[in-house]
């Protein structure tokens, strides 16, 4: 049980850092926008703000300020490519919208611009829509985070969180910032390790149908990289944007204790933070499922530890003493015979 609560809690605290991160930046960036130091049509400005601000949180892929008058200003960061970066600026136009796009590399400093047609408003958004509900100062309420979804960027899952502020009688303004699931999934495969064997794994729970998706992957040898976690995560590669990302279920995963794990605690009630013993691969496995709320997501946090990681040195230790115990009796028969 201790093992597998500290394991937990480091997970815990991992997603923590990862999300607290992002909800005070975005309280941050309503801030420099109340104070008017956001313009979404001056990429440059708003470039020296974000760039250094995603150089620091690797768990953000992308930020966004949207103006009410529809235009937007867009801040990309290649998740694979680190040095590579995109700018998307939208105008809304009475003679037709247009996109303005630059790209560049912070390495080779080369430099790539274009303007085009585009259909794209970020006002009609579930992102956008849901930041215009925060509150300020409200606690629960002052940030609003969006369920997984596609991002129409990159057409990746990740999640959003933003918020607004009336930076005049008719402007509003939303500030918000991108997470790729890559990066929870990164946690969980390289920096987890309960034991030996064991592993920790995410889930994040459908509203409406209770069904457990898995976001953190399980420890194992065919995560070793980025695009391997990445083809990992994506059942459904679609590309509608905001529409609900199709990761894989939980109760099918084909990989490590993830499905012997949840089958087991549902049919245990889906008790919290109650540790429980399940058969996978053979061997006698336990196991902790703790829920971790993020606004509207329920995320759950599972840690699963081999019994033979903890309990082998018992089991080895009962062999041996059985072994001396037969000795000895056999010995004491004997002499006992003679």
């Amino acid at each position: 049980r201790t093992l597998i609560d500290r394991a937990a809690h480091q997970t815990e605290k991992e997603m923590d850092a990862f999300f607290a991160t992002v909800q005070k930046q975005v309280v941050i960036g309503r801030e420099w926008a109340h104070s008017g130091l956001l313009d979404a049509d001056d990429h440059l400005a708003l470039n020296k703000l974000f760039v250094p601000v995603l150089q620091r949180n690797k768990q953000m892929s992308s930020m966004m300020v949207s103006e009410s008058t529809g235009t937007g200003y867009l801040l990309l960061r290649n998740a694979l490519k680190r040095n590579e970066w995109m700018n998307r600026v939208v105008r809304i136009k009475p003679e037709g919208n247009e996109a303005y796009f630059r790209y560049w590399n912070q390495q080779t400093g080369a430099v790539r611009d274009k303007t085009v047609p585009t259909k794209y408003d970020s006002r009609k958004r579930g992102w956008y829509l849901g930041a215009l509900k925060t509150q300020a100062g409200r606690p629960g309420r002052d940030v609003f985070w969006t369920r997984p979804v596609i991002f129409k960027s990159t057409k990746d899952p990740g999640i959003t969180a933003g918020a607004h502020v009336k930076v005049s009688d008719g402007l509003t303004l939303v500030v918000a910032f991108d997470l790729l699931l890559l990066d929870i999934a990164r946690m969980t495969t390289k920096r987890i390790k309960p034991s030996a064997n064991g592993t920790a794994f995410v889930l994040v729970e459908e509203k409406k149908t209770g069904e457990l998706r898995v976001v953190g992957l399980p420890r194992d040898d065919r995560y070793r990289d980025d695009q391997a976690i990445k083809d990992a995560l994506i059942v459904v590669r679609q590309t509608k944007a905001d529409a609900k990302a199709r990761l894989p279920r939980a109760e099918r995963f084909p990989v490590g204790p993830v499905a012997a794990a949840v089958k087991a605690w549902r049919s245990g009630g889906r008790k919290n933070r109650a540790v429980f013993r399940f058969e996978s691969r053979g061997g006698d496995w336990w196991a902790e499922m703790r829920s971790y709320d993020v606004g509207q997501n329920r995320f759950w946090i599972g840690v699963a530890v081999p019994e033979k990681d903890f309990l082998g040195e018992v089991k080895r230790q009962q062999l041996i003493v059985i072994g001396i115990s037969l000795l000895a009796l056999i010995g004491a028969i004997i002499m006992a015979f003679m």
